[in-house]
């Protein structure tokens, strides 16, 4: 499997290489819903902005951030916490831009780019570039019950990174829960790598399509 990685798309990494594990609260459902279909991220909360310090509500930090990257200079990024704005600046802008890199685009203009997660009837999860038709698949997913969904997508740079996604809600609709280790960009500037990284918790939400 190829995907595409490069800094212009702003964060492609970090997120295509994530293996993500979903608990939610309730232990006692003994049924498994079919949750297979295409999502869209559309909700995300910044709850901690670093979760490797003692502050358990910090604000995120990105050094070089730019909407336009080939023609703004960069800046620093600050989003406090509690950010649920969907604008350039706000925290589901940041955490779509990472999920969107994983997508198998290939026009230069990333800001064309729109995606969706496919998690297929078969177990395999795939990455769906829908402004260009064009999909992959990256790794699998496995739901156990209600109580844990896992998506493992590999990477050739750098492996697997586990995400953790508690406190699942499911709906016929949606899928909601608590990240605490999703994996962000500190340094846009900088190439993607493992000491380029730090670790964000949200609440988000994922939109059946």
């Amino acid at each position: 499997m190829k995907t595409n990685f490069t800094i212009g798309k702003l964060f492609t990494a970090a997120f295509a290489l994530a293996a993500i594990t979903l608990s939610s609260c309730n232990k006692d459902e003994d049924t498994t819903p079919d949750i297979s279909g295409k999502y869209a991220l559309t909700s995300v909360v910044l709850v901690d902005g670093n979760t490797g310090d003692s502050d358990d509500a910090s604000d995120l930090v990105i050094y070089g951030g730019s909407t336009n990257p080939e023609t703004d200079p960069p800046y620093t990024a600050i989003i406090p916490a509690g950010d649920n704005a969907a604008s350039n600046q706000g925290a589901l802008f940041f955490v779509n831009e990472i999920l969107k890199g994983a997508a198998p685009c290939t026009n230069q203009d990333t800001g064309t780019w729109t995606y969706l997660i496919d998690m297929q009837s078969g177990g395999d999860l795939a990455f769906e570039c829908t402004s260009e038709s064009i999909e992959e698949v990256l790794g699998t997913w496995v739901l156990t019950g209600t109580s844990s969904l896992t998506l493992t997508i590999e990477s050739e740079s750098l492996g697997t990174v586990p995400v953790t996604l508690s406190n699942l809600e499911i709906t016929d609709t949606t899928i909601s829960g608590t990240i605490n280790g999703f994996p962000m960009v500190k340094n846009a500037t900088e190439p993607i790598g493992l000491t380029n990284l730090q670790y964000i918790k949200v609440e988000a939400t994922i939109t059946k399509q």
